[in-house]
């Protein structure tokens, strides 16, 4: 990655360039299946979302069967701006007993674009309408049930009841004629699982989605081999039947076909995840150079595979030999962490760094964009594990043009792509020193870093050109089933 070089923003590079948008012939309808669909909160939505935006632009209109809102735990209703007015989107209730009592109840989702630009970890969920310890009590009993039978025979995922129930709902559309092609998305991996029911009865086209690995995801766990054997039994049922198998790292095409067999190759295809210009923040006026604190900024889930620890190792050491120069650094860590965030929250304290490293927990997506776009430095973290992972925010930080500090496999498929855009410093996961020693360096240096991103590189990532290449796809399977 270059340094000290001129900085020009991805709207200079790109203006003009981003492909007309106009009236197209309509082709067809895609019957889209997702569990994960705005307004729930957080990036899993992006990419469905992005292909309901851009479709109609190359003729196809879009019907989506998602859950119901209040099935949701947190969700981002400012998401829902973005989608297109006339949209046709079936919202099917869970049937899961669980779920029917918290609509009972009365419980709302938390709204984190509702609740503003506030830091810190929003409310897990609003209080529920029954007051005093003996609700308590029954929450305590509920969880515990629910737990139990959600890995105890929710196969492949707790929202199989939803996706029974939306595969029900697919059938219906399909036989009235209100589909042309079949387009499912996981996880959830139920949400193939309502395809699989979807197809075999109706005889659409399918198209399967793979935005992430199912039976060889990394820290996926199962509860014994019998769920195992179901899940492999239903990976590879939907990998047989589907039409078209598109997944979001070309790496997996190879993994499945080492899984399943070679056969299965001239049926998929990679269309990555992207990002979106016309969500783009307002971006900083320039100057950002002078600036003497460095703000580093990362946005994303913190689970353990994905955790920030190191980086938070990195800096404590960096304090312990040069305590004068940790002063220059804001650390503002973006994003839900679970089990880790008492680990995350340990090492800070421990190093003394609660000055310089905020955890602001889950934010709206509005708020994450605005958060890259005004950061110095962009933070990425992947286990080994993730080899063949390229995380969905990734391209949302090549947008942005900043310089990424990356602890990912650097021989990975994430990395590939990170140097092929000449954004990033990348060290393995978890070197500390190594990340301590380049931390060191940019305390040192005179402001903050510059790149010069290959922005006809980056371009392929437009979320737009990317709905182009699925579009192609449905309207052969259209023209087949024709």
């Amino acid at each position: 990655m270059n340094e000290g070089r001129t900085r020009r923003g991805p709207r200079a590079h790109q203006a003009g360039q981003e492909e007309a948008k106009g009236p197209a012939p309509e082709v067809g309808t895609l019957l889209i299946v997702a569990s994960d669909f705005p307004p729930l909160a957080g990036t899993n939505t992006q990419r469905v979302q992005s292909f309901v935006r851009h479709l109609p632009d190359f003729g196809w209109r879009c019907r989506v069967i998602t859950r119901a809102v209040e099935d949701m735990g947190w969700i981002d209703s400012g998401e829902l701006a973005h989608l297109p007015p006339d949209v046709a989107i079936d919202r099917v209730p869970s049937p899961d007993p669980f779920a029917v009592r918290r609509r009972r109840l009365g419980v709302r989702p938390y709204d984190i674009h509702a609740a503003g630009d506030v830091d810190g970890a929003p409310p897990r969920e609003e209080a529920s309408r029954e007051p005093g310890g003996a609700d308590r009590v029954r929450k305590a009993v509920s969880q515990w049930l629910h737990d139990g039978l959600d890995y105890g025979w929710y196969v492949p995922d707790s929202a199989r009841p939803w996706a029974d129930a939306a595969a029900r709902r697919g059938v219906r559309i399909a036989r009235e004629g209100g589909a042309d092609v079949l387009f499912t998305s996981c996880p959830s991996y139920s949400s193939h699982v309502a395809g699989l029911r979807i197809k075999r009865r109706t005889g659409l086209p399918w198209v399967a989605d793979f935005r992430d690995l199912w039976v060889e995801r990394p820290g996926r766990e199962v509860r014994s081999r019998w769920h195992a054997f179901r899940d492999r039994r239903l990976e590879a049922a939907v990998l047989r039947e589907a039409d078209r198998v598109v997944v979001t790292s070309p790496a997996w095409q190879e993994d499945l076909c080492r899984q399943h067999g070679k056969w299965l190759r001239e049926k998929m295809a990679w269309i990555p995840n992207g990002y979106d210009p016309s969500k783009d923040p307002a971006l900083p006026r320039g100057g950002e150079g002078d600036r003497y604190v460095l703000r580093f900024v990362y946005t994303g889930a913190m689970d353990a595979s994905v955790s920030p620890l190191p980086f938070i190792e990195a800096l404590g050491r960096l304090k312990a030999r040069h305590p004068h120069l940790v002063g220059r650094f804001q650390v503002r860590l973006i994003g839900y962490a679970g089990q880790e965030l008492s680990r995350l929250e340990s090492a800070i304290a421990e190093h003394g760094l609660e000055p310089y490293i905020e955890l602001l927990g889950t934010q709206s997506h509005a708020r994450c964009l605005r958060e890259q776009a005004e950061a110095d430095v962009l933070l990425l973290f992947s286990a080994p594990c993730h080899r063949d992972t390229i995380t969905g925010k990734s391209f949302e930080y090549l947008r942005s043009g900043r310089p990424i500090l990356a602890m990912i496999p650097r021989a990975g498929a994430q990395a590939r792509i990170l140097r092929a855009a000449n954004t990033a410093w990348i060290l393995d996961y978890p070197d500390v020193d190594g990340a301590s020693q380049t931390l060191e360096r940019l305390a040192r240096g005179p402001g903050a870093p510059r790149v010069e991103p290959r922005w006809d590189y980056i371009r392929q990532f437009d979320r737009h050109a990317l709905a182009g290449t699925l579009a192609g796809t449905l309207t052969v399977l259209a023209g087949g089933r024709a």
